[in-house]
């Protein structure tokens, strides 16, 4: 089984350092959406779960898959590749 704290890592490692001018980049955001079944569409996400990473930390992984594709396309919207 894959934790969701290893996923986490996992996507701040895919991402690496953001580019952005000011804020808070939320790196959690893929992996949260990605635990609870809700997938990155081609323009993103219309409505932020509020549920925190600690919160789901020892949740069951249903698919792994729906994590890295929410992670890549994080990284795709914040990098640009």
């Amino acid at each position: 089984m894959v934790s969701s704290y290893y996923l986490y890592t996992l996507a701040r490692c895919v991402i690496g350092p953001p580019l952005y001018s000011h804020g808070y980049l939320d790196t959690s955001n893929p992996v949260v959406h990605g635990i609870k079944g809700i997938s990155y569409g081609s323009d993103g996400l219309w409505n932020k779960e509020r549920q925190k990473l600690h919160e789901l930390i020892n949740s069951d992984i249903e698919d792994t898959n729906l994590i890295l594709s929410n992670i890549q396309k994080f990284k795709w919207f914040t990098n640009g590749n």
